[in-house]
């Protein structure tokens, strides 16, 4: 039976980048990012332009470049417009074609491995995925204990009333969303379907607007990380955010990105696709001009280059340099006394902070001896989903708080629960 066999240092180092990469606003110093870096593939990141650029292409004459209008389309689908209830927003995105799909291969392994395994359906997969919630929410030392009806964990074994403890660890053993049988090499093989229902899904219900990182926090499409791969010519960084935003360019959307990300070469290509780039940046890209990274700046002050087609490069003094990248923005301070650019990036950064923590509501992560057991950590991003949808289905009458968004998963396991236990 074929196995999918992941790259683990190519997986750990990427995993150590990102939050360096996050962090870095918090403490982290640059050159512990670097080191970093280094320990991640070496192309991943490095800049084309190089440190000999001739200074005549870059200009004191600051504008902003904004020529494109948008032209797509913004907004809800009917289907998210027409839910009355949390769970009709989660029940949107754990659909019956997701259900069917996790039902059927987990069946197709179970028998395969268990003469003895018993099939499911989509109604018991229902009453599991409502336990895994609220094992996100009510955090205990073991998985039995939530069966426990001992008065240290509680006194209510309200798992038990949902489902006995054996089918849970049975269904949880076999889980699987692909057929062994037809691996095909990719190493996120026995994902690679589940993670495609869920960006399709995604992108139907909801159409995102001219800023990408949008409001409340939405995730319209997921790309998984899977270590090196030998057959790429573009750099990591470039790849990965050219190809989430397949099927978004050449409308005039903005993307944000962090300093990993954030490239001359990247923004040079996204204003080819009529597309436009702000993001922090790194001060060691090559290519930065040299009047840029020597001038010494008390705090609120700043000094920024430009190109004729748009792209900026910003130094801003807070408590430490600041550096900033835009195909749009120019040397503007707005009423906060910062740059116009550092407050739309802190804007747009706030909303994937927003994304992260509402994601955090239902953190159910269970390790088995299975590692791919933990990728559908996009259990997480269904019921982030869920609270961005009620956001935006809300958005007209403003009523929309962290309060409520908390209490969305606790009020879809109550209706996972009122519906599972015997009357």
């Amino acid at each position: 039976m074929a196995e999918v066999e992941y790259d683990a240092e190519d997986t750990l180092d990427f995993d150590a980048l990102l939050i360096a990469s996050d962090e870095e606003e918090q403490g982290t110093t640059e050159d512990e990012v670097d080191e970093v870096l280094r320990r991640t593939e070496s192309d991943g990141s490095e800049e084309e332009d190089s440190d000999n650029e001739s200074t005549s292409s870059w200009s004191s004459d600051i504008s902003p470049h904004d020529p494109w209008i948008f032209s797509g389309s913004c907004g809800p689908d009917d289907e998210v417009l027409s839910c009355q209830e949390p769970i009709d927003f989660f029940e949107l995105f754990l659909n019956d074609e997701i259900l069917d799909l996790i039902v059927k291969e987990t069946k197709r392994y179970g028998t395969h491995c268990s003469e003895d395994f018993q099939e499911t359906d989509s109604e018991e997969m229902r009453r599991f995925v409502g336990l895994c919630l609220q094992m996100g929410l009510v955090k205990l030392p073991r998985l039995r204990d939530y069966w426990s009806s001992r008065p240290g964990f509680g006194g209510h074994a309200v798992a038990s009333k949902i489902m006995a403890r054996n089918r849970f660890e049975e269904l949880l053993k076999y889980l699987h969303l692909a057929d062994n049988e037809n691996f095909d090499g990719d190493r996120l093989y026995k994902i690679k379907r589940f993670v495609q229902l869920f960006n399709e899904t995604a992108a139907r219900l909801y159409s995102i607007g001219k800023e990408l990182c949008a409001k409340g926090g939405y995730t319209v499409r997921i790309k998984i990380y899977a270590g090196k791969d030998p057959s790429r010519h573009e750099l990591l960084a470039d790849q990965v955010v050219l190809e989430l935003m397949e099927g978004f360019l050449d409308e005039g959307r903005i993307v944000c990105t962090d300093n990993f990300y954030s490239s001359f070469g990247l923004a040079e290509k996204l204003i080819s696709r009529r597309s436009h780039l702000v993001g922090t940046f790194r001060r060691n890209r090559k290519g930065i001009p040299k009047e840029i990274k020597e001038t010494k700046l008390k705090r609120g002050q700043l000094c920024c280059k430009q190109k004729r087609n748009g792209v900026l490069v910003l130094k801003w003094r807070d408590k430490r340099d600041l550096y900033m990248i835009s195909t749009k923005h120019d040397a503007t301070v707005g009423t906060s006394q910062k740059p116009e650019v550092v407050d739309d990036y802190n804007e747009m950064k706030g909303f994937v902070d927003l994304s992260d923590q509402m994601a955090s509501y239902t953190p159910f992560v269970r390790r088995t001896m299975k590692r791919n057991s933990r990728s559908p950590d996009i259990q997480d991003t269904l019921s982030s989903n869920t609270l961005a949808v009620d956001f935006y289905a809300d958005a007209s009458v403003q009523v929309c708080s962290f309060i409520r968004l908390a209490q969305i998963p606790t009020s879809v396991f109550l209706d996972v629960i009122h519906n599972a236990i015997p009357r």
